[in-house]
């Protein structure tokens, strides 16, 4: 019986890690992405949308974060969808080097 359980075992890993890869794969692929971003202020959430708005990436959704206490930096979740996977990574690089940009990582 313990050589059934250790075979399922063994099946299961094998699915789960097919699972895995094609997981991985469909991330890498995809052309609608979310980031979590923290900028320098709230007026920054209108530059950041104009932004991508001038260059041709469409805004899904936003989701904002009010801070109570000052000095710190706004929080936003921002759905993307570019034209191509490929434009994702250098998206992200460049979203990354705009002024009032603190922080960004894709979800």
């Amino acid at each position: 019986m313990s050589s059934k359980i250790n075979l399922q075992t063994c099946e299961y890993a094998c699915k789960s890690s097919i699972f895995q890869d094609n997981q991985l794969i469909c991330h890498k692929h995809a052309k609608v992405f979310d980031l979590y971003l923290e900028l320098e202020n709230g007026k920054s959430i209108g530059l950041f949308l104009q932004e991508m708005r001038s260059r041709n990436v469409k805004t899904e959704t936003v989701e904002t974060t009010k801070n109570k206490l000052p000095g710190k930096f706004s929080s936003l979740v921002v759905t993307l969808e570019v034209n191509h996977y490929n434009m994702r990574p250098e998206l992200i690089d460049e979203i990354r080097n705009f002024d009032y940009v603190h922080y960004v990582e894709e979800m």
